[in-house]
């Protein structure tokens, strides 16, 4: 992004005179102000961090700027999100490729790396996630980038590591990598269990499941749409194979499930959530199952639930069980890898 001095100049001027300056690069001069400024924020960014043909990114044509997102296994549905968006995304994976933050930590970590180029780098990567996935070491997976990860580790830390990785190793960008796509498992994997809540004790699952057949309602609530994180092809759909309370499982973080399109299994953590009022990405974390939320995204001001299907009882206590067996059966392959 611009720096602070540059931005401030920016909003300092009147918006003829931004629109004046957008028309000089050839940008689009619509919407509020603050979108103008951000926009031409953007240009300057770009002309710091260019495409490999030195290019700024800004000047692509539409069906070049889909194709540059989509190298890098970025959203890149316009009909979703905004040109500005999508261009900061696209801007934040050319300073990865230029030897920034994430390329110094890649090289800090698992030793050398001086001087690989971006292919390099993510191929390198892919293989030490590929190792540590299969030893059972998700810890080791996240923490690839030279900030150490844990599950005590904050959230929004947790996920940073995991979206940046996931950046770099996505299996579009290694088309010469036959494992790359057991790679990308193995870090969603590690997410996921990483991330995953702790299975609550016997009498605490069938109070909780009492005082939501209480006081839950789903007023204001909706089945949001999930993404799978490899292919983004929607989770959930007629003809998945999955039940409706499904739902309810997945956005609890108690089941990962299996892409139809792509075979990935994914869960909660690691999917695409898209609010079910202006259909943009928002960050979730199964902590919001039973709240009210606001997506975050800009004009987007409204509030919305998750909604809860009715599970027959047998079928919930199952399934926690399931999950809990599963957290133990980690939590000894974790404490295996360690010793």
């Amino acid at each position: 992004s611009s720096p602070p001095s540059m931005s401030d100049a920016y909003s300092k001027l009147k918006v003829a005179q931004l629109k004046a300056k957008l028309k000089e690069r050839a940008q689009s001069g619509a919407g509020e102000k603050e979108d103008l400024v951000r926009r031409l924020q953007l240009c300057d960014a770009g002309d710091k961090h260019a495409l490999p043909d030195g290019r700024n990114p800004t000047t692509l044509k539409a069906a070049e700027f889909r194709k540059a997102l989509a190298s890098r296994g970025l959203p890149c549905d316009l009909s979703i999100n905004t040109r500005d968006e999508l261009m900061q995304s696209l801007i934040d994976a050319l300073k990865t490729e230029g030897g920034g933050t994430s390329a110094e930590a890649g090289s800090s970590a698992g030793g050398g790396g001086g001087g690989e180029d971006a292919d390099e780098l993510a191929t390198r990567l892919a293989l030490q996630v590929l190792e540590l996935g299969e030893a059972g070491n998700p810890e080791g997976v996240l923490s690839l980038l030279g900030a150490a990860i844990t599950r005590a580790t904050p959230f929004a830390a947790q996920r940073k590591a995991y979206l940046s990785l996931a950046r770099i190793i996505h299996p579009d960008k290694l088309p010469k990598l036959g494992q790359a796509t057991k790679a990308f498992q193995h870090l969603v994997r590690a997410f996921e269990v990483l991330t995953a809540p702790e299975a609550p004790p016997q009498a605490a699952k069938a109070a909780a499941r009492a005082h939501t057949a209480i006081s839950r309602s789903n007023d204001g609530c909706f089945k949001t749409h999930l993404f799978c994180p490899r292919c983004k092809s929607q989770w959930g759909s007629a003809d998945s194979g999955v039940m409706d309370f499904d739902y309810n499982f997945m956005m609890q973080g108690l089941k990962v499930y299996c892409c139809a399109l792509c075979l990935c299994d994914f869960g909660c953590m690691t999917a695409e959530h898209r609010c079910p009022l202006c259909r943009k990405p928002f960050e979730y974390h199964p902590r919001d199952y039973h709240r009210q939320v606001t997506c975050g995204n800009a004009r987007c001001s409204g509030t919305f639930g998750f909604w809860l299907y009715h599970v027959p009882a047998r079928v919930e206590d199952d399934l926690r069980q399931e999950a809990r067996k599963e957290q133990e059966r980690q939590a000894k392959q974790r404490e295996a890898a360690a010793a």
